[in-house]
C-alpha cells in the first residue's frame, strides 16, 4: 500500500468513499455531490500535509497511525 499526500485529482474516490461510509447514517451525511466535494476541498485546505490517502481509502494522519505506519 502506497500512503502520499491527497490532492485535488482525489475528489472523485473521495466522494464514492464518502458515500459509503455514510450508508445508513445519512442524517449525518452531506448528500449532495457538491456538498462533499466542498467539504473535500476544504479538507484539503485546512489538514494540508496531513490529508492522506492509500488510492483507496482517505484517512487523516495522526500520531498513532503515524507509529503504525513508521513501526513497520
Amino acid at each position: 500500500m502506497r500512503i502520499r499526500n491527497a490532492t485535488g485529482d482525489d475528489i472523485g474516490s473521495f466522494v464514492q468513499v464518502y458515500r459509503e461510509a455514510y450508508v445508513g447514517l445519512e442524517e449525518y451525511a452531506y448528500r449532495s455531490n457538491r456538498e462533499i466535494r466542498g467539504y473535500f476541498k476544504w479538507l484539503i485546505r485546512v489538514l494540508d500535509k496531513t490529508f492522506l490517502t492509500n488510492n483507496y481509502k482517505m484517512a487523516t494522519w495522526d500520531e498513532n497511525l503515524k507509529k503504525k505506519l513508521l513501526s513497520g
